[in-house]
């Protein structure tokens, strides 16, 4: 950028145009994964214009003391950067390394449901193994999340150790690379990322060895999280009321510095589209029909996200500093979340269009967008 003579505005435009990429990729995802092609269309236009809640708290006090920068300053720490930052504007905005990771293992997602193509064992070792150059912590997460599945699963699928496989020699390969380089430069591997490697192959040996082998499914998980799917609603409610009463500037800027999250901002986080998700998990069991569901890879996703950056915390409060925080989860996991909210909104919308209520329908549509965009419009 430095040594280039165009204009630093156009620059800054080409990067922040070149950052959409991570929308189409998203598509890729979320249309290998929904049980329906127009669901992908709406979890699409969930994750890319939806964001929380936070701005309530800029109403809030905007009524009081008026609408200034310094309101909204104090609302975006309030918020935890759902006021400024947001969900998915946060890694398209401008380009960064996290953007291109997130472009990556979004394809990653899409090419392992598709992993009855040929061409998936040459693709699929490049892009892994090119996350190591990228940003790794995205690498770890997909690996963890594919081996964690396999593990879970009852039985074997044609492919699906061909794809765990393919993932692995990418591991392998990107480590080794990645050493090779350093030692070339005289740069020191760092452990963290030695430690990352070797719990990435572990757990994908262990998905190879124990594929098929277990005789239980995922059925009796998905009835246990049938079971608690009403009181985590409940929870997530009394989150958001505990949050508009107790919320305040000092709060967001304690978290701020160790970049853990409080489970008192979930609901602050995703706002609406996780109240669609979690009113959709008591019917998980039953759209499955004795099967898996195709989502469930999802459902592992975000499993694996939230407990990742829990560690992480835990690491950066206890053990040593990390340049990678549990914050930076969070628009993996509102992905995820998106994807698995498109099939509620559904049924909200059919129940509404089938009792002959056209003005419920689009009040209904109307208050969606308004209170899921808020904070990326006072933004």
């Amino acid at each position: 950028m430095y040594l280039s003579k165009s204009p630093y505005a156009l620059t800054q435009s080409i990067l922040a145009m070149t950052g959409l990429m991570v929308i189409p990729s998203f598509f890729l995802m979320a249309r290998s994964l929904c049980k329906k092609a127009e669901f992908a269309h709406v979890s699409t236009i969930m994750w890319s214009a939806f964001s929380g809640l936070g701005w309530f708290y800029f109403i809030k006090k905007a009524i009081s003391r008026g609408i200034s920068p310094e309101i909204l300053k104090e609302a975006s720490l309030a918020t935890y950067y759902d006021i400024s930052f947001g969900n998915s504007f946060w890694i398209f905005l401008w380009l960064r390394p996290i953007t291109i990771a997130y472009v990556i293992l979004f394809v990653l997602f899409h090419i392992v449901e598709s992993h009855d193509d040929p061409k998936v064992k040459y693709i699929l070792p490049v892009m892994v193994g090119s996350l190591y150059f990228i940003h790794l912590p995205e690498l770890i997460i997909f690996a963890i999340s594919i081996s964690a599945f396999e593990l879970m699963r009852g039985r074997a699928v044609h492919g699906r150790k061909k794809t765990i496989l393919s993932s692995l020699i990418g591991v392998l390969g990107g480590f080794l690379s990645y050493v090779s380089l350093n030692h070339v430069f005289q740069i020191k591997t760092r452990i963290d990322v030695m430690l990352g490697t070797l719990l990435m192959v572990l757990l994908m040996i262990l998905a190879l060895i124990s594929q098929g082998k277990r005789e239980k499914g995922m059925g009796r998980g998905l009835k246990k999280i049938n079971l608690v799917s009403r009181w985590v609603l409940l929870v997530y409610i009394c989150g958001l009321i505990s949050w508009l009463f107790l919320g305040d500037k000092q709060t967001g800027e304690a978290l701020l510095e160790s970049h853990y999250v409080s489970l008192l901002y979930y609901p602050v986080f995703f706002g609406a589209v996780g109240l669609l998700f979690l009113m959709g998990l008591d019917s998980l069991h039953r759209d499955s029909n004795g099967r898996r569901p195709k989502s469930a890879m999802l459902y592992v996703l975000i499993a694996v996200a939230l407990i990742f950056g829990k560690a992480l915390s835990v690491l950066r409060a206890e053990y040593a500093w990390l340049g990678y925080a549990e914050r930076r989860m969070i628009p993996l996991v509102f992905a995820s979340i998106c994807i698995l909210a498109s099939s509620s909104l559904e049924r909200v919308y059919k129940k509404l269009k089938e009792g002959h209520r056209k003005g419920f329908v689009f009040l209904f549509l109307f208050l969606l967008f308004a209170f899921s965009t808020g904070s990326n419009s006072s933004s």
